[in-house]
């Protein structure tokens, strides 16, 4: 079962506040959730939170060793949290909701076997394709494909 964005908002605006917090993955979906339904200050926090997990020793654990699953988490945040990026069965679909501090996000992804070159502004996104051959994605539900040596800008509503 899909949820509408509605139904993902209204479960994360209940569950967050009852979240403790209290695991080092939890800052990561957190972020991840609080992007994608809109609440661009909150990810922002949780994000920044998820950066010093290890280095202001939040858990008071980093002598035992680093939180390395955090670590994977912070990429996450990133490209599918402000990247708005999602792989639905193969297909690579994108929602970037940056933070209104960031000027860009940039990151390489592979998809089909091409490797592409995301770069991110509030206004546009630009995929460059830097590997193999065609690739095909989406842009906030609009279909888009990639091929040559030619940057492919979408300009976002």
């Amino acid at each position: 079962m899909k949820l509408t964005a509605e139904q993902t908002r209204a479960d994360f605006d209940f569950y967050d506040p009852l979240t403790t917090g209290d695991s080092t993955l939890s800052a990561a979906v957190q972020s991840i959730v609080a992007a994608q339904v809109g609440h661009a200050d909150l990810a922002r926090r949780y994000f920044e939170r998820m950066l010093w997990v290890d280095l202001a020793d939040l858990h008071a654990n980093t002598a035992d060793g680093v939180h390395i699953a955090s670590t994977g988490g912070t990429w996450q945040a990133l490209v599918g949290g402000f990247g708005g990026m999602r792989d639905d069965g193969g297909v690579l679909r994108f929602d970037p909701r940056l933070p209104r501090e960031w000027r860009a996000l940039s990151f390489q992804v592979r998809t089909g076997g091409s490797a592409v070159r995301v770069n991110l502004t509030h206004d546009r996104a630009t995929f460059t394709l830097r590997a193999g051959g065609p690739a095909t994605f989406e842009v906030r539900g609009r279909t888009y494909r990639l091929s040559g040596a030619e940057p492919l800008v979408v300009e976002l509503r």
